[in-house]
């Protein structure tokens, strides 16, 4: 039986693709205020709340990645040894037009 331990991989995806998604956000805010383009306010939702942050200023871009890492592990130390799952479900089928 596989174990539901949360193993060190998911560590380091969970660790890693949030400071990915960090550097990512961060380089199109960047992008578009030297292009001109500043926010009258800024806003995220979960994760995004914390780049949002970093964005108006609140904390430099060194500082997310600390928050983004304490943010992570925290997660991680809450999950113990069941590391949860996600539900979706399909959106209803589409209805065509009938002829006539």
């Amino acid at each position: 039986m596989q174990s539901m331990r949360v193993s060190m991989m998911d560590r380091c995806v969970t660790l890693g693709s949030r400071n990915l998604l960090s550097a990512r956000r961060l380089a199109v805010d960047h992008l578009l205020r030297r292009g001109g383009v500043r926010p009258d306010m800024v806003g995220g939702h979960s994760y995004g709340e914390l780049v949002a942050l970093a964005s108006a200023g609140a904390f430099d871009p060194g500082t997310l990645l600390e928050v983004s890492e304490a943010r992570a592990e925290a997660i991680l130390a809450a999950t113990g040894d069941d590391p949860g799952a996600m539900a979706a479900s399909p959106p209803p089928p589409t209805r065509s037009p009938t002829p006539g």
